[in-house]
């Protein structure tokens, strides 16, 4: 006698038989060949690695001309560990991502992972920008694709044509001709910015706004403050206000706030001392003054600090001189004036070691 289970088995293969007898003409199995392949291109650029890094990330849609819409409503690059590589079809926010940045150094290194136009192939590719000064002004882009997963014939000879063609053909010229310089621009009381093409890059949303320096960055200021951006919009930091302006440039050097503490940052917006410090006096002579547990106390329109101790650091960040002094001041001509307990004392630069 056979089960009940044997005939529902027995059912469910003529079942399957019937399905494969009929969509046999319509069903097709392809073999894949999988294998792995690396390109690798690179140009010299007119600009400073930050101002190049900042033209190929943001919005790229200035010189890149392959999209999935056709006209995208937007097109960019949100350069930051996690940020996508977005194509905005309209203003309903329908759209793909192309890649997610895995990896993001203002100015040395922007890494994406994501298929770009090879969407639905089982492939995975990696992207690497790299970016090197060369000589004072100019820089050397390198990109890098690493591609591994269903390779089709001729696909490597394809995607190197493509780069070949977005990199020399496309970004090139975008660069050479300025069309990545930016120009402030005011209306309705606000302000933003614009390409010499007379395009919108950065949008009129800042009560003020300064010019782009050569590395890139320039001072705005939005409802919260001064505040310093990038080519491609994207705030930076904080600068330190004195004269109801950003901080000026020491040695190289500006102070920065973050979270009521203070450091340094260079003239392309890298933070090169952290916001450790109670307060610290601009560079003079490769040393800046620091205090420890001192407090700012009004004076009409300007504050002196008062209390704690002061000490010396040098242009890396290093205390090169303790915090045991009550007052002190800048060096110049090697020499400094410090009080210590009521005792007026002539530092000598010459005498400070690696720590005094």
């Amino acid at each position: 006698m056979i089960k009940p289970m044997t005939y529902f088995t027995i059912g469910v293969l003529l079942l399957i038989s019937l399905f494969m007898a009929r969509t046999a003409s319509r069903a097709e199995v392809t073999e894949s060949k999988y294998g792995s392949f690396k390109i690798t291109q690179e140009l010299t650029l007119p600009g400073k690695p930050m101002m190049i890094y900042d033209a190929i990330t943001g919005d790229i849609s200035g010189w890149w001309d392959h999209s999935f819409s056709g006209s995208p409503f937007q097109f960019y690059i949100d350069p930051k560990p996690g940020g996508g590589f977005y194509e905005i079809f309209d203003e309903s926010g329908d759209g793909v991502l192309h890649a997610t940045v895995i990896a993001a150094e203002r100015g040395k290194l922007l890494r994406f992972d994501g298929p770009l136009g090879l969407s639905g192939r089982a492939i995975k590719i990696v992207h690497t920008y790299e970016f090197h000064p060369v000589g004072s002004d100019s820089t050397s882009l390198k990109l890098s694709v690493n591609l591994s997963g269903e390779i089709e014939e001729g696909l490597p000879e394809t995607i190197n044509q493509v780069w070949h063609h977005f990199l020399f053909d496309q970004f090139e010229p975008y660069i050479e001709e300025g069309r990545h310089l930016l120009v402030a621009f005011e209306e309705d009381e606000k302000w933003g910015y614009k390409n010499n093409q007379g395009q919108v890059m950065i949008p009129p949303t800042y009560h003020l706004a300064g010019q782009f320096n050569p590395y890139g960055i320039a001072a705005v200021v939005d409802d919260s403050g001064w505040v310093y951006i990038s080519m491609n919009g994207r705030q930076l930091l904080r600068p330190y206000i004195i004269d109801n302006g950003p901080d000026y440039f020491h040695e190289g050097l500006a102070r920065i706030i973050d979270q009521g503490k203070i450091g340094f940052m260079d003239e392309s917006g890298t933070v090169v001392i952290s916001a450790n410090f109670d307060f610290v006096l601009p560079f003079s002579e490769g040393l800046a003054a620091f205090c420890v547990g001192c407090k700012p106390v009004s004076q009409g329109e300007y504050a002196i600090m008062e209390g704690g101790k002061w000490g010396y650091i040098n242009s890396t960040g290093e205390i090169v001189v303790d915090p045991d002094y009550d007052r002190v001041g800048s060096f110049i001509n090697g020499k400094a004036e410090v009080v210590k307990d009521g005792k007026e004392i002539i530092l000598k630069k010459e005498d400070i070691g690696e720590k005094k």
